[in-house]
C-alpha cells in the first residue's frame, strides 16, 4: 500500500479533484542509505521499479534489485502453468455445466402437459424430460 501525507488546504484540492499533480523532492542520498546499509526494501518503503528508475535515474545498483532471481523465475514459470490449467479447467467447466442444450417445450395448458407425459410414461409432477423420452415419443408415433 502507498499512501502520502499531504496538509490542509492540499488534502481538500486533492480530495475534490481540484489538485491533481503533487511533485515533491526527495532525500536520494538518504533513501539509498536506507536501502543499501540498513537493507530496508523500496518496496517496503512505498516505491515501485518506476519510481526507483525515477529517483535515481536508472542507476543499476537499485534497478537490479528489482530483477528476478532464477527462483522467482521459477515460481513465477509454474504459477503461469497453473493459471494456464485453471483457465483450460474453467472453459471446461463452463462448457459442461452450459445450458445450450436445453429448451423448453410449451403446452397450451395443464390437460396437454399431463397428456404429453402420459405419452412419454413419465409421471405427471416431473419438470425435465431427457431426449431419450422425447425421441422414444418420435419412434412410437412412426411405427
Amino acid at each position: 500500500m502507498k499512501a502520502l501525507s499531504v496538509r490542509q488546504p492540499w488534502a481538500h484540492l486533492i480530495a475534490n479533484g481540484e489538485k491533481t499533480i503533487e511533485v515533491r523532492s526527495w532525500q536520494t542520498d538518504l533513501l539509498a542509505e536506507i536501502n543499501l546499509e540498513l537493507g530496508v526494501s523500496f518496496d517496503d518503503m512505498g516505491f515501485d521499479r518506476l519510481d526507483v528508475d525515477l529517483l535515481f535515474d536508472g542507476d543499476s545498483r537499485f534497478s537490479e534489485l528489482f530483477e528476478d532471481d532464477p527462483e522467482v523465475k521459477e515460481t513465477k514459470a509454474s504459477l503461469d502453468e497453473i493459471k494456464a490449467h485453471r483457465k483450460e479447467s474453467t472453459e471446461k467447466l463452463k462448457e459442461a455445466n452450459s445450458a445450450e442444450f436445453y429448451f423448453v417445450v410449451v403446452c397450451k395448458d395443464e390437460k396437454e402437459k399431463r397428456e404429453l407425459l402420459k405419452s412419454m410414461k413419465i409421471p405427471a409432477h416431473e419438470s425435465w424430460v431427457s431426449a431419450a423420452a422425447l425421441q422414444g415419443l418420435k419412434r412410437g408415433s412412426d411405427g
